[in-house]
């Protein structure tokens, strides 16, 4: 994911999630899918020399969950009023499997290895693949009038 004021042009930061590849989840089919453990944040026009590599790498910082937590449905929104391309927040479903509570985190993109600026306890689990997206309140002026008629009647996207 990346500041969505940038899709489209050159822009110097991209947002992952990151497998936990020690835990995934097995179903009820005996499918394996992976858990997502943390976040990257990719610094595509800064490199990083490593010992086992003679390549430079994109520099990558991370941010990493405690142990039994898991996110999906991740979102980048930008500061109001910010002046970097990285002036934002990552927002994110987390479920904590030991205690079986849902939380949303919010993370701070230019503190990004640190811990979550704001955690929010939700009053019931959200599932694995869930997504949100975040919209700002100004959407009527970036929509065309036959689809503004439709977003009238919303009280929440998803």
């Amino acid at each position: 994911m990346i500041n969505n004021h940038y899709t489209g042009v050159r822009h110097s930061y991209g947002y992952a999630q990151i497998v936990d590849s020690l835990t995934r989840s097995a179903g009820s089919s005996e499918k394996v899918l992976p858990k997502y453990g943390g976040f990257a944040k990719l610094c595509l026009e800064e490199r990083e020399n490593t010992e086992t590599s003679a390549e430079d790498l994109i520099k990558m910082e991370i941010h990493r969950l405690s142990e039994d937590e898991f996110c999906s449905g991740a979102s980048f929104v930008q500061r109001v009023g910010g002046s970097h391309e990285d002036d934002g927040w990552i927002i994110s479903f987390v479920h904590n499997e030991r205690t079986n509570t849902s939380q949303v985190h919010i993370i701070d993109t230019q503190k990004f290895e640190g811990a979550p600026v704001a955690k929010i306890t939700l009053p019931q689990r959200v599932p694995y693949g869930f997504h949100g997206t975040f919209v700002h309140n100004n959407i009527h002026g970036h929509v065309n009038t036959r689809s503004e008629k439709k977003l009238d009647s919303l009280k929440f996207i998803y």
